[in-house]
């Protein structure tokens, strides 16, 4: 059972941040700072598609 906790509490861990919108363009620069290289580009890829805003630097690229 502790797959399924994990899966379901990170499903509505995502959501409630979407909804309390808790990440801002700030948070984008920090949270890949604070990453490790080989997590930054799965968490950019989790970052656009959970549709999180980007700082208007990166939004052209």
């Amino acid at each position: 059972l502790l797959p399924l906790y994990l899966i379901i509490g990170s499903i509505s861990g995502i959501l409630m941040a979407k909804i309390v919108r808790l990440f801002n363009e700030d948070d984008y620069e920090t949270i890949m700072d604070a990453l490790p290289k080989e997590l930054r580009l799965f968490a950019k890829y989790l970052w656009l598609k959970l549709d999180f805003p980007l700082p208007s630097s990166k939004k052209d690229a």
